[in-house]
């Protein structure tokens, strides 16, 4: 049978355990709210970064096709 010490100490400490995260979790939760103010600038820098990642990327494919357009009809000749 354990000791009436034991006892009372697992009986103080496991309230007190569960309400230790509190202040944590409070302090996660507000620092998550406050940047979410922040989502729509960083949402509208993304759009034209990735519109700007298309624009390479079609003007890449437009000088490949062209390179390559070059090369068959110079090895025609």
């Amino acid at each position: 049978m354990p000791e009436a010490h034991s006892l009372l100490l697992f009986i103080v400490a496991g309230p007190l355990l569960n309400l230790t995260p509190g202040p944590d979790v409070l302090c996660i939760v507000t620092r998550a709210l406050r940047s979410g103010d922040h989502v729509g600038s960083v949402s509208r820098g993304m759009h034209w970064l990735e519109r700007g990642a298309g624009a390479l990327f079609i003007g890449f494919g437009i000088r490949l096709a062209l390179a390559e357009n070059s090369g068959a009809a110079s090895s025609v000749h």
